[in-house]
Parts: C-alpha cells; sequence; structure tokens
C-alpha cells in the first residue's frame, strides 16, 4: 500500500470541490512538503487521470503527502464548463487546496497539474500561497488549448443534438470538443489565460516536463522565465502513452522519477497497480450542483467489499423526494466512475432531481478502487467485476434502495448485461453501445478493432455519393482496404446464417453466446432491458444478426426497449448526444419507478 487515500470537499465559492488526500504509509517518514495536483478537463481528465492517480501514490510511498482534486466543472465536482466563472473557482480552488494542506500539517505546499492545469496552477501560484511549481506539458496560453479542442471537435461530427442531419452549429461565442461544451463566458476567461501573465512568488521555482510527442516549442517554459520563475527542465518521455486509450496507458514512470527527485527523496518504479489505501468510514456529503441549476444531490464517497475496497460515489435526492429506485452505474472501459465525458456525473445528479439515487462505482482495479488478489488492473472485462456488480447491489439494497437499474456503455454494458443473465436482482438494465455481448480472453480490448460493421455502413452509404466516386477515381480510396472491410462483412453474415442453422439443432455450438435464449430468461425473470445504440455499433449488428425475433418479440411484450440513433460516435462524445442518452437512461428509470407503484 502506498498509505491512505482519504476522500474530502473543498469548500468553493462555485460548489465543493472533490478531492482526495494521499498519506504516506506508517513507518515511512513524511516530508514536510506536500503537493496540490489538479486532474485535467476533457481529454486530458479522461485518459489522464490514472497518471496523476500514479504520481500521487508514488510520491506518497516516499513521504510526500499529495492533494489531487477534480476541477470545478470536472470529475466529481460541482458545476459545469457551462459556467461563466468556472475559470476563477478552478483557480480559487488551488487556494482552498493549498490551505488544506497546510492545515493538515505541511510546512510548505507545491501546487501543479497536466497541460491546461498546469497553466491555470501557474496563474494560481502567488494568489494560492504555494511556493513551487510543477508543471507537466504545461500550455502556455489558453488560446492554444482552445484551438486544440477545437481540433478535437473536427475528429467527430460535433452536432449538439440528436438531429445529425441539420449539423446544428455550436452557439457564437461558445465551444465544443473532445466530449466538453464550455460557455461563452469560460471562453472568454480562457482566452485572456496565459503563463506569461502569472504572477510568480519570490524565488518561485518551477519543474516542468515537456510534453513528449509532439515535441514542446519550449513557449510555456519561456513565459515562465521572462514571468521570473526558476525553471528546471526535465525531459522525460511518458505524455502520449500515458494519455493514450486506456487498453494500451502505460505508468509515466520517468516523470514520477523526475517528480521524486524534485523532492529528494529515493527515487522508484511503479508497476502500474492502482493500490490506492482505504478507510472503513465513507467521506463527508457535500450537495452538488449538475449541468442545470436544479439538478443537485448529496454525494459522498464510499466503501464497500472485500477490504472496504471498492469505491463509489452515493448521490441521493432530498429524503421527500427518494423513490424506491436507484441506478447504479458501472465503469466504461476503464474510465473512472464519473463516465465518458462525465456522462454518468451528469445522469446521476439529473436522477436526484427525480427522487432517483444513485451509486457510481468503481471496479476494483479501476479509478479510485484497490486492486485486490483477485483483480486485473486496468481491465475493462476483469474476471472480478460479476463479484464487484453483486457486491454494489447488495450495498443498495442495504441502504432502502429496493429496485436497482444497471447502467453501463460499452464493458459497462456487458457487465449488465451478464449480472442480468446470471440471475442478479435487479429490476432493469440499461446496456448504451455494447461492443460485444460475450467476450472473451483472445478478443480485442480496443473498441475500433470491432467496428467492421461502423466501416461497412458507412463505405455503403457512401455508394450513391458524387465526391465518393471522385476520390475513388482520383486514387483517394484505398479500395483494397475498402474490399476487406465488404469481405470481412460477408464472412459476420454467413457465419450468423451457419450459427443460426446450428442453433437450431444445438444452440451451445453457436459461435459466441445464445444472445435471443438470454434476453429471454433475463425477460422472463422480471428485468426489463433497454438497449441504446448508435447506428453504426458492432453490437447492434450482432442483436441483429443473432437475436432480431427476440428483440421484437420483447419489444412488443413490452419488456425491451430499443433506441437506435444515427450520427454519434461509440461514446456520444458530442454534449447534445449524451442529452439524448441521459433521456434514455431517465426513461428506462421511470419505467421501473412506474412498475413499482405507489410509494
Amino acid at each position: 500500500m502506498s498509505g491512505t487515500a482519504d476522500p474530502l470537499w473543498l469548500d468553493v465559492v462555485g460548489g465543493p470541490v472533490a478531492a482526495w488526500w494521499h498519506a504516506p504509509a506508517l513507518g515511512v517518514l513524511r516530508q514536510p512538503r506536500a503537493l496540490v495536483l489538479s486532474h485535467g478537463i476533457g481529454v486530458d481528465g479522461a485518459f489522464g487521470r490514472p497518471a496523476v492517480q500514479q504520481v500521487a501514490l508514488a510520491l506518497a510511498s516516499r513521504g510526500v503527502c499529495v492533494l489531487r482534486f477534480d476541477p470545478p466543472g470536472a470529475g466529481d465536482s460541482s458545476g459545469s464548463w457551462l459556467d461563466d466563472g468556472v475559470v476563477g473557482v478552478w483557480q480559487a480552488s488551488f487556494e482552498a487546496a493549498v490551505a488544506e494542506a497546510m492545515r493538515r500539517g505541511a510546512a510548505g505546499v507545491d501546487i501543479g497539474g497536466v497541460r491546461l492545469a498546469g497553466l491555470v496552477a501557474a496563474t494560481a501560484w502567488r494568489r494560492s500561497g504555494a511556493t513551487r511549481l510543477l508543471a507537466w506539458a504545461p500550455v502556455g496560453t489558453g488560446k492554444a488549448w482552445l484551438r486544440e479542442l477545437r481540433a478535437f471537435g473536427g475528429l467527430s461530427r460535433a452536432t449538439l443534438g440528436p438531429d445529425d442531419d441539420a449539423e446544428t452549429p455550436v452557439p457564437e461565442g461558445m465551444q465544443q470538443g473532445g466530449g466538453l461544451r464550455i460557455g461563452r463566458g469560460a471562453v472568454e476567461a480562457l482566452q485572456g489565460l496565459q503563463i506569461e501573465a502569472a504572477q510568480i512568488p519570490a524565488g518561485g521555482d518551477a519543474l516542468v516536463v515537456p510534453r513528449d510527442d509532439p515535441p514542446d516549442d519550449g513557449h510555456a517554459i519561456a513565459a515562465l522565465e521572462r514571468a521570473g520563475a526558476r525553471v528546471a527542465r526535465v525531459e522525460a518521455s511518458g505524455y502520449k502513452l500515458a494519455h493514450e486509450t486506456p487498453e494500451v496507458r502505460v505508468v509515466p514512470a520517468a516523470v514520477i522519477r523526475a517528480a521524486q527527485d524534485w523532492y529528494g527523496v529515493p527515487v522508484s518504479t511503479t508497476d502500474g497497480a492502482m493500490a490506492l489505501g482505504t478507510e472503513p468510514t465513507p467521506g463527508p456529503r457535500a450537495e452538488v450542483r449538475g449541468i442545470r441549476a436544479g439538478d443537485v444531490a448529496a454525494e459522498q464517497v464510499v466503501r464497500m467489499g472485500p477490504a472496504d475496497g471498492l469505491v463509489g460515489v452515493w448521490a441521493e435526492p432530498p429524503a421527500a423526494l427518494r423513490s424506491g429506485t436507484g441506478a447504479l452505474f458501472l465503469n466504461s472501459g476503464v474510465l473512472s466512475h464519473e463516465g465518458p465525458h462525465r456522462l454518468w456525473v451528469e445522469s446521476a445528479r439529473a436522477l436526484a432531481a427525480r427522487g432517483v439515487p444513485s451509486l457510481r462505482l468503481d471496479f476494483a482495479g479501476i479509478g479510485d478502487s484497490a486492486a485486490d488478489a483477485a483483480a486485473r488492473v486496468n481491465h475493462p472485462y476483469g474476471p472480478t467485476i460479476p463479484r464487484d456488480v453483486d457486491t454494489a447491489v447488495a450495498w443498495m439494497r442495504a441502504r432502502g434502495v429496493e429496485r436497482v437499474v444497471l447502467v453501463g456503455l460499452c464493458s459497462g454494458a456487458h457487465a449488465a448485461f451478464h449480472a442480468a443473465r446470471a440471475g442478479a436482482p435487479v429490476a432493469a438494465i440499461v446496456c448504451v453501445n455494447p461492443i460485444t455481448w460475450y467476450w472473451r480472453e483472445s478478443d480485442p480490448l480496443d473498441a475500433n478493432e470491432w467496428m467492421t460493421f461502423g466501416e461497412y455502413t458507412h463505405y455503403t452509404s457512401r455508394v450513391a455519393e458524387r465526391d465518393a466516386w471522385q476520390r475513388l477515381l482520383t486514387g483517394k480510396v484505398n479500395v483494397a482496404y475498402v474490399a476487406q472491410v465488404f469481405a470481412r462483412r460477408t464472412r459476420d453474415v454467413a457465419s450468423a446464417w451457419m450459427d443460426r442453422v446450428r442453433g437450431t439443432q444445438d444452440p451451445r455450438r453457436a459461435r459466441r453466446g445464445d444472445l435471443e435464449g438470454d434476453l429471454r430468461a433475463i425477460v422472463a425473470r422480471g428485468t426489463r432491458v433497454t438497449l441504446v445504440f448508435g447506428s453504426r455499433e458492432p453490437g447492434l449488428d450482432y442483436l441483429r444478426l443473432y437475436a432480431r425475433r427476440a428483440a421484437r418479440d420483447l419489444a412488443a411484450a413490452g419488456g425491451l426497449h430499443l433506441a437506435v440513433a444515427t450520427g454519434p460516435d461509440h461514446t456520444f462524445t458530442p454534449w447534445g448526444w449524451r442529452r439524448w442518452v441521459e433521456g434514455e437512461i431517465a426513461r428506462a428509470v421511470d419505467r421501473a419507478v412506474a412498475e413499482a407503484g405507489p410509494a
């Protein structure tokens, strides 16, 4: 263990800020200085969160206390990036975090963060009372970061809502991309943010680890030096790999060594195990606000399971509104309990406004949950996931939730489906874009490797388009690759036909599983099924190939609801599509509440 990781809330104007305090384990010499680290937002917040956790764990293992926190409007913190003052609140959060570290006994406090968080830390440096700055791959100006965000937005169709044909533009002055939607006031504040204008404390020392891919242009370091900071630049690889897709992400060992050396403590490496320390008592409660002003919940970090190693966030509505139905949100891939682009946080707080409590769970070895001996670290289909789901369902039922609705996306949808298949006492399941219904060890973990159907529908839809033929005739289309896609699709259809023929004789010979029989059995046990898909998803294709008749019959009888949207990507990155998914989840929960009858 690397010591304890205690949850807390920072009291900041604009709403509570979620934080964790990492203290050294007993017997480890505690250093006089502490470090405050901010998680990022957008891509850095989603993919980079484990890297920040690993830096905190490694420093705590060598005696350095670390307080890491979610920026306002991100992670589990209150608010939204539609709030005009969110940038100022983020800066104020550094002040509150430094004060909290001092209150806990630190003789001096340093602050830092990754990418945009490094820039915000620099601009809050002197006013926070911190002495030194640690910036990993910092961006020099808010304008530069907004340009990156626009580039991310260009990678997907950034519409505001499910009317994909209309291509509704983002309102003037706002910005959207990479799963974020930023209001006019926040955009203006970011455009005026620059390291060069940072107020540096007297004798301010900074450790800067530049971005290694693409190579850093040195602008941020030069700006810090012009502002009066003494900068130590350390070339350390790891930014790209630490922020890669979750399945190939690695521990930023070089960055960890640089940080430990900066503190003058014995240098160590880590194997990547998320061995977060645990306490038997839950964290404090705080009233937090969602993306809409009325979406308010009382939230607290809770622990359960073996050695209290499972961590989740319990969100409760006001007692007068509370129903006997609750939602359990499961990890999507190895993203933390906040969900893809914060979808679970926003959904949980919207449900609270309806009187529905919820639990956002991290499976063992993912997010803030400890990895016990049986778990696999950062594995979306780990062997302990069924156990973790059962544990969380029992925990909720012990707290008065009579009807539990399981909600999952991608591998979380797989977990929800198999929990219901195994007979878990749940009222309903909401499966959003399961890549596969029956995962095997030989299967890939990268979602992109499952997308033959999506590619096939894309190329098929473009057959009648003039510009597609122009690209073909001018040699701008990889004809061999397109042919491979169509060949794979032909094999898939033929295989499905053969499996259906064999399945009529012996269902056990089906290629992966008896989806038709499993769906019928789940509904027959009284568990309602809601399936939510983007139109190009392989899980939808599998449903249509192998269980079309069951889906049709169960839908006609009211036991299954299927919602299909044309346009969104796998994780519903554009803001409007997440609102659509949130609505489908709410309707599934409403059906469960209605079936329960009057309270």
